[in-house]
C-alpha cells in the first residue's frame, strides 16, 4: 500500500508540474483528453456561453430544430441536463401539422442562470424566417414564463428577418439584433423585450427598429450595451460591386439611443462605416462581427479585413482611435475561411479568434486565438510569444483532419474554452477545446 502511495503522489506532482510549465495560449490537458472532448454524433456548434457554474454550454443545430448541450468542467457532458445532456428547441407551433425550420446563432446566459438561444424560424416549405428566441431554465427545460410556453417569434416584414447576437440591458430587457429585410432592402434589425419576452413598445416602433446603410444589403452581427444603456450594433454594410459583380462591404456600426432613437452624437447621424484599405490602395471586403465596451466607454469590434482576422477600437463619437495598433486596427492570421464572432475582455488584454484552413482549399481547419494588450501590440506572453496560439493535434496533408473553433467563451478564471468540429481520421464529432490564459 505505501508503494501505491507513493506512485499517486508521483503522478500528482507530474501533473502538477505539468500545469506549472503551461503557458497561456497552451491547450489545457486536464480537460477532456488531452485538452478536448469530443461528442461523436453531433457537430456544427454555432456558439458557446459559460454559466455561473463554469460549465459549458453550447448551442448547434438538431435536425430543424436548436439543439443545447451543457458540459461539465471536465469536459465530460452534463446529463443532468435537458434529456441526458441534450435539450431540443422545435419552435412549431402547438397542435401545428407543418415543420419548421429552425436556424440557430447565438446563445446567451442571463445573469439568473437562464439560457437565452436565439436565430430564426420559418415555416416549410415556403415560409420566410422570422426572429426566433427561446429560454430555458439551468435544467434545460423551457422556461413556461417567457413568451409563449419559452417561446418568442418576431416577424419585422414580409423578407428574411434573423438574430444573430443577444444582449442584456442593465434593467434585465432583451436586445436582440440580425438583419430585416424591407422591401428589398436588408437592413440592421434590432427588437427589444420585456423580461417575460413580450415586446418592449417603449422601444422605438412597437419594440422593433431597422437601420439602413443607404445599400441594400446590410446585417448586423454582435451588439453590445453601454453602461450608460446606449447601445452599439455591429455588422457589415454593403459598399458597391466589383467589376464581376461580387458585392464589396465594409465595417459597420450604429449606435442607439435607450429608446431606439439613432443617437446623433456617433459618427454621422448615428452610424459609422470603415473601408478596409490596403498599401497598394486597394479596396478589401470587410465586416464586423461582435463588439464588447472598455471600462473607458472605448468601443472594440471583432471581424475580418481582406478574409483576414482583425480587431479595429473606436472613440465614444464612432471615430477610429489610432492610437490603436496601425491606426486604429490590428489585421493578423493567414486568409482562408476562419471565422472571428466572437471577442472577450479579459482585464486590459483583448482575445480573439477562431479558425482558418491551414491550405485555404478547405483541408486542415485549425484554431487560431490572438490575445493583444490594450494598445493593440500581440502580448508575448500568449502562444508562441507573438500573442498567437495555434492548435492542431490532426495536422495532415490529407483533408479532412483537423480542429475548428465556430466560438469560444472564457471561464470564471479566463481559461478560453472553444466550440468547434474535430476529425482525427477515425473519430469526429462536436469539439470543445480548452486553452490556458
Amino acid at each position: 500500500m505505501k508503494h501505491i502511495q507513493l506512485l499517486v503522489i508521483a503522478i500528482l506532482t507530474l501533473i502538477g508540474l505539468s500545469n506549472a510549465f503551461a503557458a497561456d495560449g497552451d491547450i489545457d490537458i486536464t480537460y477532456g483528453a488531452n485538452g478536448i472532448a469530443v461528442l461523436s454524433g453531433y457537430s456544427n456548434p454555432v456558439d458557446i456561453a459559460i454559466d455561473g457554474n463554469d460549465k459549458a454550454v453550447v448551442l448547434f443545430p438538431h435536425g430543424n430544430d436548436f439543439g443545447v448541450l451543457r458540459f461539465n468542467t471536465d469536459g465530460s457532458l452534463d446529463t443532468t441536463f435537458g434529456v441526458s445532456g441534450l435539450a431540443i428547441v422545435d419552435f412549431q407551433p402547438p397542435h401545428s401539422t407543418v415543420e419548421t425550420e429552425d436556424t440557430p446563432h447565438t446563445i446567451l446566459i442571463q445573469p439568473n442562470g437562464k439560457i437565452l438561444i436565439a436565430g430564426s424560424t420559418r415555416t416549410e416549405p415556403i415560409g420566410r424566417p422570422d426572429f426566433a428566441i427561446a429560454r430555458l431554465n439551468q435544467a434545460g427545460t423551457l422556461d413556461s414564463t417567457f413568451g409563449t410556453n419559452g417561446i418568442v417569434r418576431t416577424d419585422f416584414s414580409t423578407g428574411a428577418d434573423i438574430i444573430y447576437d443577444l444582449a442584456i440591458q442593465n434593467n434585465g430587457k432583451i436586445v436582440a439584433v440580425g438583419q430585416a429585410i424591407v422591401g428589398s432592402n436588408v437592413k440592421f434589425g434590432v427588437a427589444r423585450y420585456l423580461t417575460d419576452g413580450s415586446p418592449d413598445t417603449n422601444f422605438a416602433t412597437d419594440g422593433t427598429k431597422t437601420i439602413g446603410f443607404g445599400q441594400a444589403d446590410n446585417t448586423a452581427f454582435g451588439i453590445a450595451v453601454q453602461g450608460d444603456g446606449k447601445i452599439v450594433v455591429t455588422g457589415r454594410a454593403k459598399r458597391g460591386v466589383d467589376s464581376a459583380g461580387n458585392p464589396h462591404y465594409v465595417f459597420a456600426l450604429a449606435r442607439l439611443r435607450r429608446t431606439g432613437a439613432l443617437d446623433l452624437t456617433f459618427g454621422t447621424n448615428g452610424k459609422v462605416r470603415t473601408p478596409w484599405i490596403d498599401q497598394f490602395g486597394t479596396f478589401g471586403n470587410s465586416w464586423a462581427g461582435r463588439a464588447a465596451i472598455q471600462t473607458d466607454g472605448k468601443i472594440v469590434v471583432s471581424g475580418f479585413y481582406a478574409s483576414r482576422f482583425g480587431i479595429a477600437r473606436y472613440e465614444t463619437d464612432g471615430s477610429e482611435d489610432t492610437t490603436f495598433g496601425n491606426g486604429g486596427r490590428v489585421v493578423v492570421g493567414g486568409s482562408g475561411g476562419g471565422v472571428n464572432r466572437r471577442i472577450a475582455l479579459d482585464g486590459g488584454r483583448i482575445i480573439f479568434g477562431g479558425w482558418f484552413y491551414v491550405f485555404q482549399n478547405t483541408c486542415n481547419p485549425s484554431i487560431d486565438l490572438f490575445r493583444y494588450d490594450s494598445t493593440g501590440a500581440a502580448d508575448p506572453t500568449f502562444g508562441g510569444g507573438d500573442g498567437e496560439a495555434f492548435y492542431n493535434p490532426f495536422f495532415a496533408f490529407n483533408c479532412p483532419l483537423g480542429i475548428s473553433a465556430e466560438s469560444f467563451a472564457l471561464q470564471s478564471d479566463g481559461k478560453i474554452v472553444t466550440a468547434g468540429n474535430s476529425n482525427d481520421g477515425s473519430v469526429s464529432g462536436l469539439t470543445l477545446a480548452r486553452f490556458d490564459n
